[in-house]
């Protein structure tokens, strides 16, 4: 499974400086991308998470602040929290549930908006689908009981949810989002 990785900076991003980084590191990487301020860049799942753990010091040693925000690749609203987590997490790279939990713990609410724009339009269904397998701890048997519809029924509305949102309910950061949504989001 790929993972998207999503980076900026303050001013141009240090494209040089970052492949050499790469290198040294022996990651493999596909289709980085650069524009502006901005990079992105594709990793295998053992290789992103190899490549977060590092990046602090690549970050350390970098003049202005960067930072960045990972999930699923062509996960489409990653872009819309880059800016943020250049301000609340600099120098590090976090997912999107690791960068709300660290602005709302605070009372800053400023990406609830983005947060809503995730599941904008999502079916009232697979919201309910969704709460109610949170709240049964993420066991399948629980929630399709507690909803009274087969357990096939109930996988079926999570890969339905997986495809509208690109977040897998049965993946505990992807919950842990979803679960912010509900506590400060849903109306």
């Amino acid at each position: 499974m790929m993972k998207e990785i999503l980076l900026c900076t303050n001013g141009l991003f240090p494209e040089k400086e970052f492949l050499s980084f790469l290198k040294a590191s022996k990651i493999p990487h596909q289709n980085l991308s650069v524009k502006g301020d901005r990079a992105s860049l594709l990793l295998e799942e053992k290789d992103a998470m190899h490549f977060i753990a590092a990046f602090p010091a690549f970050a350390e040693d970098f003049p202005t602040p960067i930072a960045g925000v990972f999930g699923e690749e062509g996960t489409p609203y990653l872009v819309r929290f880059l800016k943020s987590a250049l301000f609340v997490l600099p120098g590090q790279i976090s997912s999107l549930a690791a960068l709300l939990l660290k602005t709302f713990s605070f009372g800053d609410f400023s990406l609830l908006p983005e947060l809503n724009f995730i599941f904008r339009g999502l079916d009232p269904e697979l919201i309910k689908t969704g709460k109610e397998f949170c709240l049964a701890s993420l066991r399948g048997d629980y929630a399709s009981e507690s909803l009274y519809i087969h357990r096939n029924t109930l996988l079926y509305r999570l890969n339905r949810f997986e495809e509208e949102t690109h977040l897998d309910l049965r993946n505990f950061q992807d919950a842990l989002l979803f679960t912010l949504f509900l506590y400060y989001g849903h109306a």
